[in-house]
């Protein structure tokens, strides 16, 4: 009997630390579930929805948000129907990112978008980070799903950990574009009311009756009259302007052509002057002695020189 109740306990005892166990390891799990939905970061494109007309310009801006854990890097690749949606431009004003191992870029043949950036130390934090702008232009009618493709969000923990556990995608719905036709003016019969004559009791002399109208004619004319005048004044004045302006041109110029003409003569005695001195030295030297026929040469040279600078002084 001692046996049969110790074996039960056993079995009891047995039964209790599995359910310990199996209750352990479910609090373990809850711990790890809560402590990675803590950590965990996601990517969003923010408006997420917004409603458009053909043809109108929008942006919307891409976020990083990670708010219990620090990250340094973050990277991604982004999709938009490019018959629906035509990138224009994209801005990194105001980013978190201080450094980009590839800047954000659009390709509307693709309907792509990519970027690569860091975050230096101590690196960011927080609900929403903004990495940077991107500008469409609606081009159909039409749904405009953009969405990411891939991406990923490194944690500043020393390992690069990737800590991606959500993307947040956008929807746009663009309408055409709302033409009223114009309104037609429904023409309206008149009718015409006869109304009897009545005579007049006091009708105007005959001379009355013809106003002339030639008076009005001179007021029109003479306001052409003075214009014309005064366009041949304008034009007159610039006449006397140009002719002065060329006339006060072309003394400048021969007074700086004199200048040049005196600096070119100054410079032409200089070198005949120099001529001059190295032929009376070969012919000192000829007296001395029989010149090399190379010094002979030169002399030549020298003498023919000397005739075209003396020319030129003419």
């Amino acid at each position: 009997m001692e046996e049969i109740i110790k074996t039960q306990i056993a079995a009891n005892i047995g039964r209790i630390g599995t359910k310990f166990l199996v209750a352990f390891s479910l609090i373990l799990v809850s711990f790890s579930v809560l402590g990675a939905s803590v950590e965990a970061a996601s990517l969003i494109i923010s408006p997420s929805s917004r409603s458009l007309t053909e043809g109108e310009s929008f942006s919307i801006d891409i976020l990083v948000s990670s708010p219990d854990q620090t990250i340094n890097a973050a990277e991604g690749t982004i999709y938009f129907p490019p018959d629906k949606l035509r990138a224009v431009f994209i801005s990194d004003s105001g980013s978190i990112f201080n450094l980009w191992i590839k800047e954000p870029s659009f390709s509307n043949s693709l309907g792509a978008i990519d970027f690569s950036g860091l975050v230096l130390n101590p690196g960011f934090a927080g609900q929403t980070g903004k990495m940077f702008t991107v500008s469409f232009q609606a081009r159909a009618p039409g749904s405009a799903p953009v969405a990411f493709a891939n991406g990923a969000v490194l944690a500043n923990d020393g390992n690069g950990t990737n800590i991606l556990s959500a993307f947040r995608h956008a929807n746009y719905f663009i309408d055409s574009p709302l033409i009223i036709p114009p309104l037609k003016a429904v023409p309206q019969e008149k009718k015409l009311i006869e109304t009897p004559e009545k005579p007049e009791e006091n009708p105007p002399p005959p001379e009355a009756a013809v106003t002339p109208q030639a008076e009005p004619l001179l007021y029109v004319i003479q306001p052409t009259n003075t214009i014309n005048r005064f366009i041949s004044l304008i034009i007159l004045l610039a006449l006397v302007v140009i002719i002065w302006y060329l006339w006060k041109r072309s003394s400048v110029m021969s007074e700086e052509l004199e200048i040049v003409e005196m600096e070119m003569h100054s410079r032409l005695d200089i070198l005949r002057q120099d001529i001059e001195r190295r032929v009376k030295h070969l012919e000192e030297l000829r007296s001395k002695r029989e010149l090399t026929s190379e010094e002979e040469e030169i002399l030549g040279e020298l003498r023919e020189e000397l005739v075209k600078t003396a020319w030129h002084n003419r």
